[in-house]
């Protein structure tokens, strides 16, 4: 019989006097005992985790974003809207988010958490070219873009790699983003 107090499993392990489930746990821990599950725990992308088993938003481990319960407890199983957009919002974990409006993942209060879609959570973290180590920054008209996002407007008739390789040539910002190619004024 295994040596652990309570198990009457027979000892597969002879010289340890240990069942199989022992022998292993042991191995595994280091203890003989249940590891215990942690009631928070902070993931490696810096969301906070509770033990919440059985909630209707937990995984299969027992486990709930903490920014989603604390919303789901403010707002309970209801329909809610987008705050951006208003489209329908159903806890659904990949397309529905909850988004922490000064962006720090780990302050859950109530009043900094916000339920967003998936598309407009992901347009609101949209990245400024102009900071991105490698690019230029291009102002223009009042406003500071890189070459690629003045090659998008309206009033570029080049490319984005046309619109850099003027002005490192040393052209005038305007004149570089709106001045037609050599060959777009042959065709005309």
């Amino acid at each position: 019989m295994c040596h652990v107090d309570g198990c009457e499993r027979v000892a597969m392990y002879k010289a340890k006097r240990l069942c199989q489930k022992h022998y292993f746990r042991m191995m595994r821990t280091g203890s003989y005992e249940l590891k215990r599950k942690i009631e928070r725990l902070v993931t490696p992308n810096g969301y906070i985790k509770v033990l919440a088993e059985g909630h209707k938003l937990s995984d299969k481990h027992g486990y709930v974003y903490e920014h989603r319960l604390v919303l789901f407890n403010k707002y309970g199983d209801s329909e809610l809207a987008c705050e951006k957009c208003g489209a329908r919002w159903l806890w659904r974990p990949y397309m529905d988010h909850v988004d922490h409006i000064d962006k720090n993942k780990q302050n859950n209060k109530a009043s900094n958490l916000r339920p967003l879609c998936n598309g407009c959570n992901t347009k609101r973290t949209k990245i400024d070219y102009t900071k991105v180590k490698g690019t230029i920054p291009i102002t223009a008209f009042g406003k500071t873009m890189v070459a690629e996002e003045w090659a998008r407007q309206d009033i570029c008739t080049v490319s984005g790699y046309v619109v850099r390789n003027r002005i490192k040539a040393g052209w005038d910002a305007e004149k570089a983003i709106t001045k037609p190619s050599r060959k777009a004024s042959k065709i005309v």
